[in-house]
């Protein structure tokens, strides 16, 4: 989350809500503003009222069936600036990227048993202020070895987290 000014997460779990606050609390800078939503992704993403976001990374359960939903409410509810970028983890035993209206599926990268499909907002513009920062909505999870992972593009970046 390097760079953004304000991030939002959504989780269904209270307990891993908890751990995601207490752990952006250990990474951020204090002119970042950090926001950590409960519930049904789908449901609270309608329910957004702020800026569109620049950046989406997501990593639901694999066999939740939540990948063309959150795609298709994120275009529906105008959540995506120009030139927004989504990176989607998932499983492809699970689930297959394809294009959708209005995003692009640029790439895919797989990583062992996991891969990485990235998106672009197909409403780009050619130019952004220099100044912008990013926006990112990040659903981050907790994996066994205690460790707050998430990777974005060829980048990965782990932070050692507090469990509840």
């Amino acid at each position: 989350c390097r760079g953004a000014d304000t991030v939002v997460g959504i989780e269904k779990s209270h307990p891993a809500c908890r751990i995601i606050q207490t752990n952006w609390q250990m990474v951020a800078t204090p002119e970042q503003t950090f926001q950590v939503i409960r519930g049904d992704v789908v449901k609270k993403l309608s329910q957004l009222n702020q800026a569109p976001f620049d950046l989406v990374y997501f990593d639901p359960p694999y066999a939740a069936k939540l990948y063309n939903p959150v795609l298709e409410t994120l275009i529906r509810e105008s959540l995506l600036a120009p030139n927004a970028a989504i990176a989607a983890e998932y499983n492809p035993d699970y689930w297959q990227p394809d294009s959708f209206s209005k995003l692009e599926l640029s790439r895919t990268k797989r990583y062992g048993l996991t891969s990485l499909a990235l998106f672009n907002a197909l409403y780009r513009i050619r130019w952004m202020p220099v100044a912008l920062l990013f926006t990112i909505s990040v659903n981050i999870r907790a994996n066994h070895s205690k460790t707050l992972y998430f990777s974005l593009r060829s980048l990965d970046i782990a932070y050692p987290y507090q469990s509840a």
